[in-house]
């Protein structure tokens, strides 16, 4: 196959074609209907020119106010030939500019189950009314998965006129095991449009249909407890939202909004006795070999675009959670533990069978064997259509999709968090790495200064505005002026795992010169077991090729899962701030091509800019709190004791009582380079006032220090060592002085703090350890500094907002 283009046709299931070459990224849609001018409607359809006697595509949406539309495609089968046909012939000359498709080839999608008629005449088309030279069909659910780097996973398909449930396991789907529901898109439209009615509002057109369609994609939503949702919209406004409609006139929606997408939870609302979309799933799952059960549970992925309505991916993980606990657990919860339900929304659902097609076709461009041939559906068809040569592609292409998926693991299960007051020129390096994945970006600094993320990224941005709109009364918990605000991002992920790396951190080489990729290694710490519970002297075990020292008890190699991946640094080092004024010229040169499992019980000082976590084990505990100068923490700034003067501007006060006295030589000497350097002295009484700009232990440090214990107590593992990053830059020890003087003190007490710290056996999950340890905090530290009472404060308020942005998380 040395000429010819490969195009890539995906008819969907109703209302659009995506196309588009191999290789394309992204498709180019087309809208599936055909238009007629209707009776009376001469002079406003031909206004443009001379009236045609069928419009196609794109040119019969515009005018569909004038037309009389309909679609050649039903429920995933083509049910007028000639007008699919004549979109298909738009979609090949207008919108792909191909003057001739002889010689191409080209790879068609199919719903599962399409009969086998529907595939036959749809290759006829292609080769006798086209005239490609080859073609290939496969089920639109394989492909949803290959778009997403995987072999095995339950894909939930919804388009616009039929919802399938299909199992695949290791790159196969069985057609007797999908499971169908015919309600999609298009029902839940002509829903809508029947709730609208029966408010007074009448769109009963064929070119109004388009309209509420419109309506349902702009405020349509899922509601996670349907009950609940209902009494707020009895009760309140907050559900009601305003359209403007074509002609101008506006209507309102309130438990409409969430009414119509019901339906494909529950279809009774339209009078039909099938399962909802989350039985569906259940359904298929319980249908399949009782050992890919939990493979399929652990990997479901929503495909078309239906499946976009907010809210359907955490109500489906609710309700699949309650339907495995009532019928295979029958009430047991503690059997939870070991189910992994995860349901992936990819951003790009909508075209991810374009997408996974577009691969496939891309790989198989030159293997002849893959295609069916011109010549070989002349010569048979039947026999064209059953071949074996499709089964022979289909492992290749197993072959080929394990090795494509290497550059990119966990790209669906995994953002990047960024924390950022600069510019984000630095993701340029990261480009080749950081590209496939979802990036959160958190921006500090003053929030109407935009950032400008670099083109060719799939991102979220959100700033301090942002963060108070969302949190609310709580968004004081939120650091800012400060890297710390970086525990938003973990926060409004839904993704397992989270990648954080600072603005100033670039790509490393190793001693070979070569490029680190950090992301990678990463990705192989957290999905490889640690060893908490004895030490391994030889470094990670788990590593290929490597294994335990003599003596490692046999009992132990399993190991324990991986909640955290800290990554170190080459150049500058991450230095307090008096080690970086007697070191200014020190850079770490020295690569270790290791990594460790930290020992339980002994904590460590967690560096948050090259770091990576199991959000849905430890994501809680990454607290960085309470730093950066000026923040809503009820601090008295304005306040002075009466006869005191107001510190001038720069000035900080030193709170050191009950700070001990035993310090060590180095230690103290550091002390007194602080204070001598800063030109303060300590008080002789407490003062009133707490004006701590950014306390040391840092935020990242003392989320170390609570995710430690909690990763102890409940026997997971944490990481250390490989990959490193280049830091690139350090912030100014003068200025680090001024935030850091007051933890010279408190160091020395927070640490045996934590050390001594046991949490209580009834506490089985991060969000009741952190609580745990905030009352501890509360009523242990806070002799310290009325600081630690404020920080016990926002880490409950943390938990909370957390809770509250992550309703489906178990708590």
């Amino acid at each position: 196959m040395e000429r010819g283009r490969v195009v890539v046709v995906d008819p969907g299931t109703g209302s659009h074609i995506k196309a588009g070459f191999a290789g394309d990224f992204a498709p180019k849609e087309v809208p599936c209907l055909l238009g007629r001018p209707e009776q009376g409607g001469r002079s406003s359809a031909a206004a443009g020119g001379q009236l045609k006697e069928r419009y196609v595509g794109q040119e019969a949406a515009t005018l569909k106010q004038q037309l009389d539309i309909s679609y050649p495609v039903r429920n995933g089968v083509v049910e007028d030939w000639d007008g699919m046909q004549a979109v298909l012939k738009h979609v090949f000359t207008d919108v792909l500019s191909l003057s001739d498709t002889a010689g191409c080839h080209i790879m068609l999608t199919e719903a599962p189950q399409n009969p086998l008629a529907n595939r036959a005449r749809m290759l006829q088309t292609m080769f006798e009314t086209f005239g490609f030279e080859g073609a290939y069909v496969q089920v639109q659910a394989v492909l949803t998965l290959y778009s997403q780097g995987l072999l095995t996973g339950l894909v939930l398909d919804s388009g616009d006129g039929v919802t399938h449930a299909v199992p695949v396991v290791d790159g196969y789907s069985a057609p007797h095991l999908v499971r169908r529901l015919d309600l999609a898109g298009r029902h839940l439209t002509a829903y809508l449009a029947d709730l609208l009615a029966r408010r007074g509002y009448s769109l009963n057109r064929s070119a109004d249909f388009d309209t509420v369609r419109q309506i349902k994609e702009r405020l349509c939503y899922v509601a996670h407890d349907f009950g609940q949702e209902v009494k707020l919209a009895r009760e309140t406004t907050c559900t009601t939202e305003s359209y403007t409609l074509p002609d101008g006139r506006v209507i309102r929606l309130g438990a409409e909004r969430f009414t119509a997408p019901e339906a494909l939870l529950n279809p009774s609302l339209l009078g039909m006795e099938a399962p909802g979309a989350a039985e569906l799933i259940f359904n298929c799952v319980q249908g399949c070999a009782i050992d890919n059960r939990l493979r399929l549970l652990g990997g479901v992925v929503l495909s078309g675009g239906t499946t976009m309505l907010p809210g359907l991916c955490s109500r489906l993980e609710k309700e699949l959670t309650q339907l495995y606990l009532d019928r295979v657990l029958k009430g047991e919860r503690e059997g939870l533990r070991k189910l992994k339900l995860r349901v992936e929304d990819p951003p790009r659902r909508r075209s991810a069978v374009f997408q996974g097609a577009a691969v496939l076709a891309d790989m198989m461009r030159d293997q002849r064997e893959f295609w069916i041939s011109k010549a070989e559906w002349q010569e048979d068809p039947q026999r064209a259509m059953a071949n074996k040569k499709v089964a022979a592609g289909r492992w290749q292409l197993a072959d080929q999709q394990r090795a494509n998926m290497a550059p990119a693991p966990l790209h669906d299960q995994l953002d990047i968090v960024i924390p950022t007051i600069r510019s984000l020129d630095f993701l340029e390096m990261w480009r080749p790495f950081f590209q496939p994945y979802h990036l959160i970006i958190v921006q500090d600094g003053d929030p109407s200064n935009v950032i400008k993320v670099p083109e060719g990224f799939d991102y979220e941005l959100y700033n301090r505005n942002d963060i108070e709109r969302i949190l609310g009364d709580k968004a004081w918990c939120i650091s800012f002026k400060d890297s710390a605000c970086r525990c938003f991002g973990y926060m409004v992920s839904k993704k397992k795992y989270i990648y954080t790396i600072d603005d100033d951190c670039f790509v490393a080489k190793n001693p070979t010169g070569e490029d680190i990729n950090a992301l990678e290694q990463h990705i192989k710490n957290l999905l490889s077991p640690s060893t908490p519970d004895f030490f391994n002297t030889l470094y990670d075990p788990y590593r290929p090729g490597a294994d335990f020292v003599r003596g490692y008890p046999f009992s132990m190699r399993e190991g324990k899962a991986t909640a955290v991946s800290h990554g170190l640094w080459l150049n500058i080092p991450d230095y307090d701030a008096p080690t970086q004024m007697v070191k200014p010229m020190e850079r770490n040169e020295r690569y270790v091509d290791a990594v460790m499992t930290i020992p339980k019980g002994t904590l460590f000082p967690m560096c948050g800019m090259n770091l990576a976590f199991d959000r849905t084990t430890i994501g809680p505990a990454m607290y960085f709190g309470l730093m950066g100068e000026g923040q809503p923490w009820g601090r008295y700034d304005g306040e002075q004791q009466q006869g005191q003067q107001k510190p001038q501007a720069g000035s900080r006060r030193l709170s050191t009582p009950g700070a001990p006295q035993s310090l060590a030589a180095g230690h103290h000497q550091m002390v007194l380079l602080r204070v001598s350097l800063l030109r303060v002295a300590p008080p002789r009484q407490p003062p009133t006032l707490l004006v701590c700009p950014a306390p040391c232990p840092a935020a990242d440090m003392w989320a170390g220090w609570c995710v430690k214990k909690i990763t102890d107590h409940l026997d997971l593992g944490v990481k250390t060592g490989l990959p490193y990053i280049y830091h690139s830059k350090a912030s100014n020890p003068f200025v680090n002085l001024r935030k850091e003087y007051k933890g010279i003190f408190w160091q020395e007490e927070i640490i045996p703090f934590f050390q001594k710290m046991e949490l209580s056996p009834e506490n089985k999950d991060a969000f009741s350890c952190m609580l745990e340890i905030a009352e501890k905090v509360r009523t242990g530290l806070a002799h310290l500094d009325p600081y630690f009472v404020k920080l016990a404060d926002g880490m409950v308020a943390w938990i909370d907002s957390w809770k509250k942005l992550n309703p489906t998380t178990e708590a």
